[in-house]
């Protein structure tokens, strides 16, 4: 039995005009970036220059992209929620492709140490062991 006044929400697309929803797409972003970088790196600082990197490349795509929403969310708006949601996820598709294949980010890392030559071990067979 349903209940009185209740009313179901029709699903939606968000408006991409509206300044608090290009604060949340902002924050999203620079938090999985900054959360990829201390998963890539075991330190802070390294992990905080991996940031820096990664922010300086994704802040200029962000702003393109947050223009194109802005523009387009009056089209977008009309579409059903479905081809609405295909319409922006085709649109980032390309992006994150060519931003899979791009050089990995410059990171100070450490040298590894050497190898040590175990006693009993010839030259020969520790070099079998470091290629």
């Amino acid at each position: 039995m349903p209940s009185i006044r209740q009313n179901a929400y029709p699903d939606v697309l968000p408006d991409f005009r509206n300044l608090a929803v290009m604060a949340r797409v902002l924050v999203a972003m620079n938090a999985l970036a900054l959360a990829g970088a201390f998963y890539a790196t075991s330190a802070l600082a390294p992990a905080l220059e991996r940031f820096m990197y990664a922010a300086a490349f994704l802040e200029p795509l962000l702003l393109v992209e947050l223009i194109v929403l802005f523009a387009a969310a009056a089209l977008l708006a009309r579409l059903p929620y479905w081809l609405g949601c295909l319409a922006v996820v085709s649109h980032d598709a390309p992006k994150v492709v060519v931003r899979w294949q791009a050089r990995p980010l410059p990171v100070a890392v450490a040298p590894a140490p050497p190898l040590r030559q175990p006693s009993g071990m010839t030259p020969n067979t520790v070099s079998l062991f470091r290629a």
